[in-house]
């Protein structure tokens, strides 16, 4: 995941009483709320303002999302933290999935994992192209984190 705020997201302390916008999902919520943030499921149609209103402080997204829906444009700074790519999911009953014949869960099996690979690298090209556009258009700081905490 990536997020945007006003400062720079280094170290977990600087996450104290900052209000930060997370997806619909309690377990995101509350990794944020471990490390001391004030968080809020708003609804997505409604971030763009409450950034520019600065009823919240930043959000969390992937990076084309971010670009996309224009949040950069509210925001000064993106702090990258080794973010996991957002694609999709395939969800499906297990019961379901055990019904099918053996070569019918084998191919189901190979095409979603073949399907993944392309997604990953698909993504990961859109991100970058993304991050780009998004600095050329906007006075933005990016700030990656990496283990060291630098």
């Amino acid at each position: 995941m990536n997020w945007t705020a006003d400062k720079a997201l280094r170290r977990p302390e600087d996450f104290q009483g900052f209000r930060i916008r997370t997806m619909t999902s309690d377990i995101a919520e509350e990794a944020y709320r471990a490390y001391g943030a004030t968080t809020s499921q708003i609804p997505y149609s409604q971030v763009y303002s409450d950034l520019q209103l600065q009823k919240i402080d930043g959000q969390s997204n992937p990076v084309f999302a971010i670009e996309e829906i224009d949040f950069y444009e509210v925001q000064s700074t993106l702090t990258i933290a080794r973010p996991a790519q957002f694609v999709s999911s395939v969800v499906s009953n297990l019961e379901w999935y055990n019904s099918l014949p053996d070569n019918q869960q084998h191919w189901l099996d190979n095409a979603l994992r073949d399907v993944a690979e392309i997604a990953w690298e698909t993504q990961e090209e859109l991100n970058q192209r993304r991050l780009q556009s998004m600095r050329e258009d906007a006075r933005m700081s990016v700030v990656r984190l990496t283990d060291a905490g630098d």
